[in-house]
């Protein structure tokens, strides 16, 4: 078997599973995008909680005051 033979087996196995040249940096450039964006979400969920956290708090005061009204 020779070099070339070789290498030309390992290119087309490269090929075969996604590994051509110049896919890595795409896949690396498309993960990066992946990670800013679901960076971005998480940012946006976090804010979100605490919103829904200051609500819930104004909600469980507002039924204990009502449910203290009730008992007088």
């Amino acid at each position: 078997m020779t070099g070339e033979t070789l290498r030309s087996w390992v290119r087309q196995a490269d090929e075969q599973a996604g590994r051509a040249g110049g896919r890595d940096s795409e896949a690396a450039e498309s993960l990066n995008e992946e990670l800013v964006r679901l960076r971005a979400e998480l940012g946006r969920l976090r804010r979100a909680e605490r919103e829904w956290e200051f609500e819930r708090e104004i909600l469980r005061r507002a039924a204990q005051y009502f449910a203290k009204e009730m008992r007088a």
